[in-house]
């Protein structure tokens, strides 16, 4: 069975309380990442529309890994089926991909600080053009479960549910950008 990815971010101003909540409830602090991921769009579907995603992510120490993301429809949350695989040659990948049609959307580049809380991943991360962010993920296949966990976890770190953004990054990049023009 393929794991859904449930997820939500919070935008924050600094990172020195969430830190702090975190050590005093036991998150156990798991280093630092850099993360370039490049975005793409279906020749024929508009994933803004059926808020999927599929993405080329390198890591700072020069792995490659290719994600498809299926949106579930949740409200106050971001739910998605998410299928992932290592990439070997990330050129030739990208040959492939640009030949079946899919054309590049843009870049998002992020720092990534990870921290995990029992089975939850939560994410300082500082994005760069969109400011910082609380991300907290968890991988689950019992969506209701996953919900009360959500909810507990955000409780814990005394975060406001309502204040809770279900975007992408991605969502959040295009939106800001469109604004612009």
């Amino acid at each position: 069975m393929v794991k859904m990815e449930i997820e939500v971010k919070l935008k924050v101003e600094r990172f020195n309380w969430i830190r702090k909540i975190m050590r005093e409830i036991g998150a156990e602090r798991k280093g630092e990442v850099e993360h370039e991921d490049i975005y793409y769009q279906h020749p024929c579907r508009d994933f803004k529309k059926t808020g999927e995603a599929l993405r080329m992510r390198k890591t700072k120490d020069g792995k490659f890994i290719f994600t498809y993301k299926e949106a579930v429809k949740k409200p106050k949350l971001k739910v998605r089926r998410e299928v992932e695989v290592k990439v070997e040659d990330p050129f030739k990948m990208e040959k492939i991909i640009e030949r079946l049609g899919f054309k590049r959307i843009t870049t998002i580049v992020k720092r990534r600080e990870k921290w995990r809380y029992r089975e939850a991943t939560i994410c300082l991360d500082e994005v760069k053009g969109l400011g910082k962010y609380v991300e907290i993920e968890l991988m689950v296949e019992d969506l209701e479960a996953a919900e009360k966990k959500m909810r507990r976890i955000l409780e814990k770190l005394k975060l406001d549910r309502e204040e809770a953004i279900t975007k992408s990054y991605l969502e959040i990049f295009l939106e800001k950008n469109q604004r612009k023009s």
